[in-house]
């Protein structure tokens, strides 16, 4: 998996709140220096991981456990759930381990929440929990100033919302 690209919009609303959600984003969407990002560009409260069907979008749960507190816990049930559903290889929980962040390589301040990823793959011995060492947050506005194809892009992920309203909140 690639490193993560995730909206502003997205991060507040998974740390304002302790709900479980499903993120759904675009695999290798951009490169970012050396590094492919994948693009978390929506999230949908409360669908239950059964509903989830294999889709050629990337697919986030994010589990309602907290780091530091419930990390060994967190990683139990995310490795179940994988075995469960092979085709979730990435997972999120909340943090409340404060970090220091910065933005455009100023740093900005402390933010008493934040998200930990996970990527899941199996393994010789079993299946393989690993915690990802950051991400990135970025706003609609930022992509537009930095990439020339943000409109149309834009356009194509308002029509995806849809189709994943349609397909996880409607039915």
């Amino acid at each position: 998996m690639g490193e993560i690209l995730i909206l502003d919009r997205v991060v507040e609303e998974l740390i304002s709140n302790n709900h479980e959600y499903i993120l759904f984003g675009e695999r290798n969407y951009v490169k970012i220096g050396e590094h492919p990002h994948d693009f978390i560009f929506h999230f949908i409260p409360r669908i239950s991981f059964e509903r989830l069907h294999e889709d050629s979008l990337l697919v986030v749960p994010v589990l309602h456990y907290e780091n530091p507190n419930d990390y060994d816990e967190a990683v139990n049930v995310i490795g179940e759930i994988h075995k469960a559903n092979p085709s979730l290889a990435v997972f999120c929980i909340r943090d409340a381990d404060k970090k220091t962040f910065t933005r455009r390589g100023r740093t900005k301040g402390l933010q008493e929440r934040t998200l930990k990823f996970f990527d899941v793959c199996d393994a010789e011995l079993g299946t393989e929990v690993t915690s990802k060492t950051g991400y990135s947050i970025t706003s609609e506005k930022e992509l537009g100033n930095t990439f020339g194809s943000w409109a149309e892009d834009s356009k194509r992920f308002s029509a995806l919302k849809k189709e994943l309203f349609d397909k996880y909140v409607v039915s």
